[in-house]
């Protein structure tokens, strides 16, 4: 008998899934994003991998051909470096007070509502 090697073997049992590339280049892979060549933006590809070691990279085939594997999705800084928000230590001053205007108020007690004296018949 004449043994296949193991890299044969391997790529026999890893699994094949499609899915769509989205306009920024990620795939998306039990829960993890992956980035993956950008001319593949808005593709049906084609990805093998082994679910059980992400290790061992995710294939990305398209048309046929094999492309880059996938790495990880990096997370990119959405504002400018070195910029910092500043922080004012007092809110503005507007003028009004409205605890101080509910203190000046006079509340007026609020009468219950009595339904004895009401008529008809209540069934």
């Amino acid at each position: 008998l004449k043994h296949p090697p193991v890299d044969t073997l391997q790529e026999a049992f890893l699994w094949k899934d499609e899915r769509t590339v989205s306009l920024t280049g990620i795939i998306s892979v039990d829960t993890n994003q992956y980035e993956v060549e950008p001319f593949l933006c808005g593709k049906k590809v084609t990805l093998r991998y082994d679910p059980y070691d992400f290790s061992c990279g995710i294939r990305v085939f398209y048309d046929g051909r094999q492309f880059k594997d996938a790495v990880p999705a990096k997370i990119h800084r959405h504002s400018k470096k070195g910029f910092q928000k500043e922080l004012s230590s007092t809110p503005p001053v507007t003028g009004l007070n409205f605890l101080e205007q509910l203190a000046e108020t006079k509340l007026t007690k609020k009468q219950a509502l009595s339904f004895s004296g009401l008529e008809g018949d209540l069934k």
